[in-house]
């Protein structure tokens, strides 16, 4: 997965930016009337899922350009992400639980499992330690 431009990124696409971390996940769910990229992600810093500008998705940074991997028809996910519009964002139900949802797939968040396991691990060391 490369950065890219926007003028790469079509409908339904998933885009990521890298907050630390995590990478905060969405889709692309059309243009403004500017031609900016728009798109539909649960948002922490928001508190819900919000349609946005790129920019204001990426805060600025560079975004990952993940590309269009489903069976169901762009529009379809695009629709599936618009009914989550206003929906609350909690730990468990980001942004990855919500792409992958709307994609037509189990909602799930590899990063969010990948740090429960690695706490997980972290306590086991420490009660053995002690």
């Amino acid at each position: 997965m490369q950065y890219r431009t926007q003028r790469f990124l079509a409908l339904g696409d998933r885009v990521s930016v890298d907050c630390g971390f995590f990478w905060h996940v969405g889709i692309v769910s059309g243009y403004s009337i500017y031609g900016q990229p728009l798109v539909i992600s649960a948002s922490k810093r928001r508190g819900i899922v919000v349609e946005e500008s790129l920019d204001e998705f990426s805060g600025g940074g560079p975004v990952r350009h993940e590309g269009f991997k489903r069976d169901l028809p762009r529009r379809v996910v695009v629709a599936q992400m618009r009914t989550m519009i206003g929906q609350p964002w909690h730990l468990f139900r980001n942004c990855e639980h919500v792409a992958s949802a709307a994609e037509g797939r189990q909602p799930t968040s590899p990063q969010l499992a990948g740090w429960f396991f690695a706490g997980l691990l972290v306590f086991a060391a420490t009660r053995r330690s002690a």
